[in-house]
């Protein structure tokens, strides 16, 4: 069976975003066409193209993290083979968050999620307009010019569980995703911490474990470093690690100077054009094993 999703539409919204309870719920309508006249809704249904129920709300540029897929409706299209009609409806009310039921067993309620962001410096070699950081004599300038500060996006969810997850820990703990995970991309998502705080509650003993993923549009994988050094190589390729072509760097009076300078990918001294155009080299590095995120059910 092979389902293509044809078209997809807003279905309608409800609620109102400045209420006093804040509920939400949205619908999407997806048009879908199947290749097998075989199939039936419960395949429809299914199809790896359509979002997993507990997926967050989005379309153009309307998103809602906390509203989330709920229920989905499969019919045929104007009784048509291999036509179908899927309709999604996403809440933003949990079904732990109703005071007319509550869940009683801890390990029975649906985990929470947090967003916040997390603050990293780097240093860049070019600005946001594509410029390399050099002066007017096209000389490199210091860390201190090119410090950036960058925002990244943190995940932390938390959820009741029976037992202390130990293997998970393992296993997770500072990998990066293998496949894609709530809309990122493989290589995006790191498992920063994995924690849990034991608790007791009507009569039920369990571990309230946090998940925390932070993401990073560019990837964690891999770590792209300048290639620069204190030294090169004359000629480069086939001439490092020869002694007699070995070279420091030195000014315009013949002097080794110190710190680091580019180099060209090959072990020799980058040139000085390359430098100006900003056309630098970097070497690639792997710090992270990775690690399928999606075996956690951490997506719902």
């Amino acid at each position: 069976m092979s389902a293509v999703i044809e078209a997809v539409k807003p279905g309608g919204w409800t609620g109102q975003a400045q209420s006093k309870d804040r509920v939400r719920r949205y619908s999407l309508v997806y048009t879908i066409r199947t290749t097998d006249p075989g199939d039936g809704p419960m395949t429809v249904g299914n199809s790896p193209s359509l979002p997993g129920y507990g997926a967050y709300y989005a379309y153009g540029n309307e998103m809602d993290m906390g509203a989330l897929l709920k229920s989905r409706v499969v019919r045929q299209a104007n009784n048509q083979k291999c036509w179908w009609e899927v309709v999604d409806s996403y809440d933003s009310q949990h079904d732990d968050e109703n005071p007319d039921s509550p869940i009683e067993n801890p390990l029975d309620r649906p985990p929470k999620r947090r967003f916040s962001y997390e603050r990293q410096i780097w240093h860049p070699h070019k600005d946001k307009d594509d410029l390399p950081f050099v002066n007017s004599a096209k000389e490199r300038y210091g860390a201190e010019v090119s410090e950036t500060e960058k925002g990244l996006l943190v995940l932390t969810i938390t959820r009741n569980e029976s037992s202390f997850p130990t293997a998970i820990t393992k296993d997770y703990q500072n990998k990066v995703n293998e496949n894609e995970f709530y809309g990122f991309a493989r290589d995006q998502a790191l498992m920063a911490d994995v924690s849990a705080q034991d608790a007791w509650e009507n009569e039920v003993y369990y571990w309230a474990c946090s998940y925390k993923i932070v993401f990073d549009p560019d990837g964690w994988i891999p770590l792209s470093v300048l290639d620069e050094g204190s030294y090169y190589w004359d000629g480069g390729g086939a001439n490092v690690g020869k002694p007699d072509k070995h070279r420091n760097f030195v000014d315009g009076t013949g002097a080794i100077t110190t710190g680091s300078r580019p180099l060209s990918g090959s072990g020799d001294k980058l040139s000085e054009a390359n430098i100006q155009a900003g056309n630098f080299e970097y070497n690639e590095f792997r710090k992270y094993d990775r690690a399928d995120f999606n075996a956690l059910d951490l997506e719902w």
